[in-house]
């Protein structure tokens, strides 16, 4: 029999308001890790976590461990929910995750950064080397400290990433001429409609590419808009954030023209979903980016 998985509670800072519908959660929050520990000295132990997504039940928990590698698989506060997703309090998550495993008598931890959570890990370690963020990006307060930040002793990135602002630079459709309505396309750049290809002109690649920036332009200037609609509200019980839909964000050329990016994969193919895997995704009413929240987080 190898290793057992164990379950870490842990306790974290307090966050924002209203960033749960738990009032426990809230008064409390708490993040959970499944581990598992070889028997023996206690040498190195190493967690691997993504933003939002259930690491859990990650395949290198066990491995690891058998390995002579104690891993944990952990969650964070904002497992399942990109809406209120604020990458600071996240890595003040992985912080608790760090100190935890101290506490259990491992000097040595390392970070694995497996798809987003590689931007994670290299975010944290950045930080923990040298805490930089004082402020959020919509001005309040970011509450950080280096006691939350304990530096690792290693990272190691596997199928990674390059993070989310270089996805959705990459990968939103700009098609979309209505951010209401998520069926509407404009042809000219369209990649999914097959007179545009695949294979795909160079011309057509650049037009794409430049109808991506437009669009996140445009995205950019709406949010900083409501932003600056919600920061005016100063009434008792105003509304302190929005959010809302990005839809298609799952169109980049090299999905269906391999020449763009060559290997083996098959055409189309995204997350076991097969040839036309890749508009499905794009579609899909619960993909990369779909909900987002419009934030300004103010400190508990």
């Amino acid at each position: 029999m190898g290793p057992q998985l164990q379950l870490a509670v842990i306790d974290v800072k307090p966050g924002a308001a209203l960033e749960s519908q738990s009032g426990l959660q809230m008064l409390r929050p708490r993040i959970y890790g499944a581990w598992a520990q070889p028997p023996g000295p206690k040498r190195v132990a190493a967690i691997v976590m993504h933003p939002t997504s259930n690491f859990m039940g990650h395949y290198l928990i066990t491995p690891l461990a058998e390995r002579g590698v104690a891993c944990m698989g952990l969650n964070s506060r904002y497992a399942g929910n990109d809406t209120l997703l604020l990458m600071e309090r996240v890595i003040q998550d992985l912080g608790a995750g760090v100190q935890f495993l101290r506490a259990q008598g491992y000097d040595k931890v390392v970070l694995v950064g497996n798809s987003g959570g590689a931007s994670l890990a290299a975010f944290y370690q950045a930080q923990a080397e040298r805490l930089t963020i004082e402020r959020m990006l919509d001005g309040d307060p970011a509450q950080l400290s280096p006691q939350d930040l304990p530096p690792v002793q290693g990272l190691a990135l596997c199928a990674a990433h390059e993070g989310r602002s270089t996805l959705m630079r990459d990968w939103i459709d700009p098609s979309v001429f209505d951010e209401d309505d998520p069926l509407a396309a404009n042809f000219d750049v369209d990649m999914y409609d097959e007179r545009n290809g695949p294979p795909y002109p160079a011309a057509f690649i650049a037009h794409f590419r430049a109808a991506q920036q437009d669009r996140l332009r445009r995205i950019d200037q709406w949010v900083l808009a409501r932003l600056a609609l919600l920061l005016r509200q100063k009434a008792p019980g105003s509304p302190r954030d929005q959010v809302f839909v990005i839809h298609r964000t799952h169109a980049d050329p090299r999905f269906l023209d391999l020449a763009l990016d060559a290997n083996d994969r098959e055409v189309g193919s995204v997350w076991g979903q097969g040839a036309t895997g890749a508009r499905a995704v794009n579609y899909a009413a619960s993909q990369a980016s779909r909900v987002l929240g419009n934030v300004d987080w103010s400190a508990v």
